[in-house]
């Protein structure tokens, strides 16, 4: 979302760079050299103190700063020593769960936040009763995707082939970081139902594309499950769209969302979804598609919608033909990223 933000605003009224704290990033390479900047090394305490990043903000003296989630303490603090203002936060969804030492530390970076901007409607709602916001600085800017670039028809097929899929399976995928927030467990569990009630017909693969700090964990679920030869975990691909177009069904079992830029692009996509109904979920699937929601943490709810939307070849195609008018009429790049650009003009304006 911050590189098609970064790529897609007007250069002719703003100049844009961006400040990695720990690393550049895997995503880094798509933006040139002179717009990506890493912060010098910080010691103990600079969440506090945050020395050096406070003179790296007042090297590259920037007119605004839109910080993102995850640094937003420090990142606040450090401009607001370096004397910056405005600052926006982008908030793009919680942990779960959420602890309360983490809810006050975001609710003293909001004091020294101009905007925090929610991605969805609940999110919102959420940083206003449990982080205690101040309501006259939140609003929601929804996450939009670009349109998907136009596939070649034999792409699936050779996509399926170089992830090793089985000639014939049906493929139940789902892209994203593996972090214990996703549940990604919840949905192994149910991919085992699944495949008990094939009957005879052709089997069922996960394709799990993204890595993380649970990856371990899922392995060695995955082996209790007895589902070594079901379950592919792709680890980090910089061609995650590129794979969406072997996925039957797109599947978001997350505990907790803000507005997920996965779910987003496999329904642009035309790959009919099966989401958890947390966060924003609902609102990017809309009324049209509420069947495909199922409750959390519930391996067999999971399990009926996703036998269910493999099933029912009907109900299929036209989950096909709704995604990708849902994301075009709701949650476009360019409508997200004129939302950015007027905050920023009226941040910049009542600044000077």
């Amino acid at each position: 979302m911050v590189v098609d933000l970064v790529q897609g605003t007007d250069r002719g009224r703003f100049e844009t760079s961006v400040l990695c704290l720990a690393r550049r990033g895997q995503l880094a390479d798509e933006l040139p050299p002179n717009q990506v900047y890493l912060a010098p090394a910080m010691k103990a305490g600079s969440m506090l103190i945050p020395l050096a990043l406070t003179r790296t903000l007042g090297h590259l003296a920037p007119d605004l700063v839109h910080i993102h989630s995850g640094v937003w303490f420090k990142s606040a603090r450090a401009a607001h020593r370096a004397g910056i203002a405005p600052v926006i936060f982008t908030d793009h969804g919680r942990t779960h769960p959420d602890p309360l030492a983490a809810r006050w530390l975001d609710h003293a970076a909001s004091r020294l936040t101009r905007r925090v901007v929610a991605v969805s409607e609940p999110l919102r709602e959420y940083l206003e009763r449990k982080v205690w916001v101040d309501p006259c600085k939140l609003s929601v800017i929804r996450n939009g995707v670009r349109p998907p670039a136009v596939a070649d028809d034999s792409a699936p097929l050779s996509v399926r082939e170089e992830l090793g899929v089985p000639a014939g399976a049906v493929v139940v995928g789902s892209v994203g970081r593996l972090d214990t927030v996703k549940a990604y467990d919840v949905l192994i569990r149910a991919m085992g139902k699944v495949r008990a009630n094939r009957d005879g017909g052709p089997p069922a693969v996960l394709v799990l594309v993204g890595d993380g700090p649970d990856r371990a964990r899922l392995e060695q679920v995955i082996r209790d499950a007895n589902l070594t030869d079901a379950v592919i975990l792709t680890g980090w691909r910089s061609d995650a769209s590129r794979l969406l177009g072997s996925f039957d069904l797109f599947v978001l079992s997350s505990d907790s969302e803000g507005t997920s830029v996965s779910l987003l692009e496999a329904m642009a996509a035309g790959v009919p979804p099966v989401a958890t109904a947390v966060g924003g979920n609902p609102a990017v699937l809309g009324p049209l598609m509420k069947d495909q929601l199922v409750p959390p943490q519930d391996p067999a709810a999971l399990a009926s919608v996703i036998e269910s939307s493999l099933r029912d070849l009907g109900r299929a195609a036209r989950l096909r033909q709704l995604g990708p008018a849902r994301v075009a009429a709701e949650f476009g790049l360019a409508r997200m990223i004129g939302e950015y650009e007027l905050l920023y003009s009226q941040l910049l304006g009542s600044s000077s």
